[in-house]
């Protein structure tokens, strides 16, 4: 809990340098066995984006797929749901869809179908313990009901440890009192009481915690790629599954100094597909593609609002419609080819992507 904290706030505050993809461990592998990252192209996929804390939102857009039925119970057969992370943000629901989702994992296997749910940056940010985009304002959060009689005591044991670790890290820099005042500060507007409670339900050993380490930041299904925001140049050389490894690990395993979590270009930050206004992107797509074996791409960012698609990247907003004033969307896959927005009670097709040279 504590290392992952201070890596919240060394990247907010401090500015530490991350290095690049070729640092961290073996290929696909976690408490000794591989997780499976790359499947057949099934008959149907629903893809569903961000859900941020809206599970109302993302039973509607279930239901609305044929996914689940009134009771949230799967009907969905042998498709495949691939939700595309950030479960959790600054919605009033906390884990009600991760609880929905460990339960329809089931449910799909039993039916012949798959459950994927990727990490994307929220995720990899809630498990690092920053609680910054679960806040919706200073003393504003929906994890304080959670609070114990003792979460004042936890909070501040939580502080001190932080500020022992900088100040071993840090001992000989002059810069330590800045470091520590600011650490001070991050701290008191990021964990409010309730907060240590809430991060226990996710610490490694806990059911939903060690579930949500288990999942990849990206999947391969066919000649397809699905990850939250993309897959930069200087990753796509590397097999997916490593890819994956790498990520899991920066969890719990990495050093604080060497975290890869500042690496702008590794797929949980990396976010050109969705904002660069390069002329050239389109060439650097057909790359990036072809070093990855795919012909195509879905991402869970679109680069403006109504945005679906640029050339054989496909882009899946859920579009809350609190922040967008448009209907819930979800994107549908059916067999391999056609892909098709699912918004609200209206559906288009995007077309088939383009062959690949």
């Amino acid at each position: 809990m504590l290392v992952r904290l201070i890596v919240a706030f060394m990247i907010a505050v401090v500015g530490v340098a991350g290095v690049g993809p070729g640092v961290v461990g073996a290929q696909g592998q976690k408490d000794g066995g591989e997780i499976p990252c790359e499947f057949p192209m099934p008959d149907r996929v629903v893809v569903v984006g961000m859900i941020a804390g809206h599970h109302d939102l993302f039973v509607d857009i279930l239901q609305r797929t044929d996914v689940i039925d009134e009771h949230e119970n799967w009907i969905g057969g042998e498709t495949h749901l691939v939700q595309m992370g950030d479960l959790f943000g600054t919605g009033p629901y906390l884990t009600d869809s991760a609880e929905l989702l460990m339960k329809l994992e089931e449910q799909a296997a039993a039916a012949g179908g798959k459950v994927h749910v990727l990490h994307a940056r929220l995720d990899h940010m809630i498990l690092r313990n920053d609680l910054s985009r679960v806040n919706i304002g200073p003393q504003h959060t929906h994890y304080t009901h959670m609070a114990g009689p003792d979460t004042e005591e936890k909070r501040a044991q939580l502080l001190e440890e932080g500020l022992d670790v900088l100040r071993e890290q840090f001992a000989d820099d002059p810069r330590l009192e800045g470091i520590l005042s600011g650490y001070r500060n991050h701290f008191e507007m990021n964990v409010y009481p309730g907060g240590p409670e809430f991060l226990e339900t996710l610490a490694p050993g806990s059911p939903m915690g060690d579930w949500m380490r288990s999942h990849n930041v990206a999947i391969r299904l066919g000649d397809v790629i699905f990850v939250s925001t993309g897959i930069s140049e200087d990753w796509a050389h590397l097999p997916l599954p490593e890819i994956n490894d790498r990520i899991r690990r920066l969890v719990d395993e990495v050093p604080v100094i060497t975290s890869l979590l500042v690496d702008q270009t590794n797929p949980v930050w990396w976010t050109e597909l969705s904002r660069s206004q390069d002329q050239n992107l389109e060439d650097r797509i057909r790359e990036i593609l072809k070093s990855l074996n795919a012909r195509a791409m879905v991402v869970g960012h679109s680069p403006e609002r109504g945005s679906v698609r640029r050339g054989n990247i496909y882009h899946v907003e859920s579009k809350i419609p609190e922040m967008t004033g448009e209907a819930p969307a979800a994107l549908v896959i059916e067999n391999g080819e056609r892909f098709r927005i699912f918004e609200g009670v209206s559906a288009y097709d995007l077309g088939a992507p383009e062959p690949m040279d």
